[in-house]
């Protein structure tokens, strides 16, 4: 997927819609998400985002896959 550069990713956004942010959610039916994708493989290019917000995004994850999913997002 391409986005513009710049954009400011919500990841894990669930219900919660933040003002000029994309929401990203591995449940497309969440209430704010706009694209369904896995926080551990995001379809977007190296660069893409100026932020990234995971909040309370982490404590769902294994304390072993912490690490993918934090590198993913940098």
């Amino acid at each position: 997927m391409t986005a513009p550069a710049g954009v400011k990713l919500n990841l894990g956004c669930g219900p919660v819609r933040a003002p000029g942010e994309i929401g990203v959610d591995l449940d497309p039916g969440a209430d704010a998400c706009q694209i369904a994708a896995n926080i551990m493989m995001l379809p977007f290019g190296d660069g893409v985002a100026s932020q990234a917000r995971l909040s309370h995004v982490l404590e769902h994850f294994e304390y072993r896959f912490v690490p993918t999913v934090l590198l993913e997002v940098a």
